[in-house]
């Protein structure tokens, strides 16, 4: 018998099969008790993302303890009420059905996935006992922790819970902020840590492969600038010129593209900086006054040293650097001359998350064009972030063995003799290497907290038997990813939607932002939070180390940090624009806001807003802006020379921003085509990639979906005999891929182009073999400085499958 939609549903109710209505979902019961359906409860909520390192504010719509909806926060100074597609697909994320809801041990050989159920108390209580088993043991120096760019709880606990254990080994396999040009602040202002650039004033925007449109660390307030840079009512336009070998999203919104050749980025801004010195066009009052090795340096004991000046003139004239780049030499003299007239004016070098485009000599020639043009410091250029102190709670002193363990080299250090900035610039990547190598020792426990570095590294094979050879790993991931099939344990943490969370984070503009986190719905699922883990831990671990971690719980956690920001007197709860506006303008005339009466008030409005902020910003506070020893822009670097002390022309050339060829292909040269890898604009820096909804528009620019591809001009295609949609093989020296040709006129000539984020081996259904990681085919060549992996040297070959 057929019955329509409509006789159904009368016949359901008729036998009142319809009555109760539920809809099933992870810790989700939709209606009331037997007969007495309830009056759904509704609730806007704000919290944090935790989707990405950007670090927005979000209300959440919830309805009877379920989140039905997301909107950004309008008081938050990052994202100002603005959202990315990933903060929107949290919800498909907290309901997924691939989503580990609860801990496991492994019940088969590493990386077989094979897991058995247990409960998440006996889980923490192995993870405490293999800890207290390691320290009175083979000692605490042989445990290690990976984060994730994390600027939370979860770097504060755990930093705070190693140091009282008696480990260095935090280790963060990626910078939370513009992790590219950390190293090049430190070398060139002594600043261990990113800067911002205030693109909502500037007039004009040099934009180096930065891919600020596409992968910047904090999408949102990107886009943010992006607007107010293109809706500003100045005399003269802004203008945005953006140089990458490829036409990304941030190249086709700027008034110009300009292809290179890839990793010469840095050789193109010698050659600007050669046009400003001949012509006379930088900032002479900027660099005469508050710079360093600009001129010839003369040192007691080793004579003359070259400067900035004479190494740029001699070696970076615009038609040699055309040579490099493939850039016209008549540009090159554009370019200068339009970034000494626009002023302030901003170069950009790569700033956003994954993978590593451009070297550490690269990113401070980049930023000494910022110098040459006085754009430090400055409204419309470079700002700096200020410092947050979040918990006043001291750290006990360590015991006996503690101390010792202290005292042991990082497990991620390269060797500072022969790379510079080794040691204050951490190599995440050199971590398989040196486990399988037990250099400095062996690695005992080893706990990845948020972090994959099976897909992340550049050598996946190698982690996986790195992994596979420590004798206890620990995951909290909420997926079986790419790492978390080789774990002995898995402790899933909670969604972002469902703990409590700290974020310290900052404006492009300088200002410091502390948002809160907490749970928006009750009872999600049977796991425990990162941060109570951590907490718990310490507890276990004794009397001591729980002194070191006095906290009932995160919340309790997330309340002394606010207490402290109370006490400092500085900044206050988020609020609208006109409100921070009022607040600069009292600073400014020598008055101060209205504070709370108490710290449960503030705290109250705290909760209420969103985070805590800090709208006031002085520029130039040089103290506070250049921490070198001279205590100035150091175009020669003081921070290197004194790591490598100079005793010959090529040590002097090596404490100055320089450019170092890349592989170039040689007569009969069996790879003729460079590889251009780039971060696909929705899946760089996500934690949570097993989401429908990004993957169908994760390839949206080059109409892509579901798969890899990969870019090439029609000119050279032609040349090869392929056609568009083709399959064709790329190899490497290292390996080689099958994938789809994609025939586009945004690369340059003699360059293949393909997208990094897919490829994933785990993760849910979403992620696992949907598409190609890129890995497999790339030679890293090591950074001199940093020990770094540069993504973007090797060279191709491609032909038709």
């Amino acid at each position: 018998m057929r019955m329509t939609r409509r006789e159904f549903l009368i016949a359901g109710t008729a036998s009142g099969a319809l009555s109760k209505p539920v809809l099933s979902l992870p810790g989700v019961i939709y209606g009331g008790a037997e007969g007495t359906p309830s009056e759904p409860v509704e609730r806007s909520l704000t919290t944090t993302c935790r989707q990405c390192p950007g670090g927005c504010g979000l209300r959440v719509r919830v309805v009877d303890n379920r989140v039905v909806g997301i909107a950004g926060n309008p008081a938050h100074p990052v994202n100002r009420g603005g959202l990315c597609p990933r903060a929107l697909a949290a919800v498909q994320t907290l309901y997924n059905p691939d989503r580990l809801t609860e801990a496991a041990v492994l019940a088969g050989p590493k990386g077989s996935g094979r897991y058995r159920p247990i409960g998440c108390s006996e889980a923490i209580r192995r993870l405490a006992a293999k800890l207290r088993e390691v320290r009175e043991t083979s000692g605490p120096h042989r445990v290690a922790v990976v984060i994730n760019g994390d600027r939370g709880l979860n770097r504060l606990l755990w930093g705070r819970f190693l140091q009282g254990y008696g480990s260095n080994n935090l280790i963060d396999w990626s910078f939370p902020e513009g992790h590219e040009v950390y190293p090049a602040v430190w070398a060139m202002q002594g600043l261990k840590r990113a800067v911002g650039y205030d693109l909502e004033r500037t007039r004009y925007v040099l934009s180096f492969a930065s891919q600020w449109l596409d992968t910047h660390w904090s999408p949102a307030q990107a886009s943010g600038a992006f607007a107010a840079l293109r809706t500003s009512h100045g005399a003269v336009r802004p203008r945005i010129v953006h140089v990458e070998p490829r036409l990304s999203i941030t190249g086709a919104k700027a008034d110009e593209w300009i292809p290179i050749r890839p990793g010469t980025e840095g050789a193109l801004a010698l050659g600007l900086a050669h046009v400003l010195l001949s012509e006379g066009l930088y900032d002479r009052q900027f660099v005469e006054q508050l710079t360093h090795g600009f001129e010839d340096l003369v040192v007691e004991g080793t004579g003359e040293r070259i400067g900035y000046r004479r190494l740029v003139l001699r070696d970076y004239a615009p038609s040699k650097v055309a040579d490099i780049t493939g850039v016209e030499e008549g540009t090159i003299f554009r370019l200068a001359r339009e970034f000494a007239t626009y002023k302030p004016a901003l170069a950009l070098g790569y700033d956003g998350s994954g993978i590593s485009t451009q070297r550490c000599y690269d990113r401070m020639a980049i930023h000494s064009l910022n110098a040459m043009v006085g754009s430090i410091d400055v409204p419309g250029g470079v700002t700096h972030f200020q410092d947050v102190d979040l918990l006043s709670q001291p750290i006990p002193e360590p015991d006996e063995v503690a101390r010792a363990a202290l005292a042991r080299p990082r497990i991620d250090q390269a060797d500072p003799s022969t790379y510079p900035l080794a040691d204050v610039v951490p190599a995440p990547h050199l971590l398989a290497e040196r486990i399988l190598a037990d250099l400095p020792y062996p690695i005992d426990v080893l706990v990845l907290a948020g972090a994959n570095p099976v897909f992340d590294s550049p050598y996946p094979e190698r982690m996986k038997q790195a992994l596979a050879k420590v004798p206890f790993v620990v995951s909290l991931s909420p997926w079986l990813d790419d790492s978390a099939r080789w774990a002995d344990l898995i402790i899933p943490d909670q969604h972002f939607l469902a703990r409590w969370e700290l974020d310290v984070s900052h404006t492009l503009t300088g200002e410091p932002t502390v948002s809160i986190g907490r749970p928006v719905i009750a009872g999600f699922s049977r796991t425990t939070a990162s941060a109570d883990l951590v907490l718990e831990l310490a507890r276990q671990m004794g009397e001591r180390m729980a002194s070191a971690l006095p906290y009932k719980d995160a919340q309790a956690v997330v309340r002394a940090a606010y207490d402290t920001l109370y006490a400092s007197g500085q900044g206050g709860p988020l609020g609208p624009v006109e409100e921070v506006g009022w607040t600069r303008l009292l600073e400014r005339s020598g008055w101060g806001p209205p504070r709370e009466t108490s710290a449960d008030t503030f705290y109250g409005k705290i909760v209420e807003s969103g985070g805590w902020s800090d709208p006031i910003y002085y520029h130039r506070e040089w103290d506070r802006v250049f921490r070198s020893p001279p205590q100035r822009f150091a175009f020669h670097s003081v921070v290197i020379a004194e790591r490598i002390r100079p005793r010959a022309l090529e040590d002097d050339i090596r404490c100055l921003p320089h450019y170092e060829p890349v592989h170039e292909t040689e007569p009969g040269d069996a790879f003729p085509l460079r590889l251009y890898v780039y971060p696909l604009a929705i899946l760089a820096g996500l934690r949570d990639v097993n989401v429908p909804w990004l993957m169908d528009i994760c390839g949206a620019i080059m109409c892509e979906r579901w798969g890899s591809w990969v870019e090439i001009n029609p000119v050279t295609a032609r040349r090869l005999g392929i056609a568009e949609g083709d399959s064709v093989i790329v190899t490497s020296r290292r390996g080689k891929m099958q994938t789809r040709a994609k025939l586009f006129e945004g690369i340059m000539p003699d360059v293949v182009a393909m997208p990094w984020g897919l490829g994933h081996e785990g993760g849910g259904r979403w992620s696992d073999g949907v598409g190609q990681n890129p890995s497999k085919l790339v030679e890293t060549h090591t950074d001199r400085l940093t020990s770094g992996p540069f993504w973007n040297a090797t060279r191709v070959a491609m032909r038709k499958a």
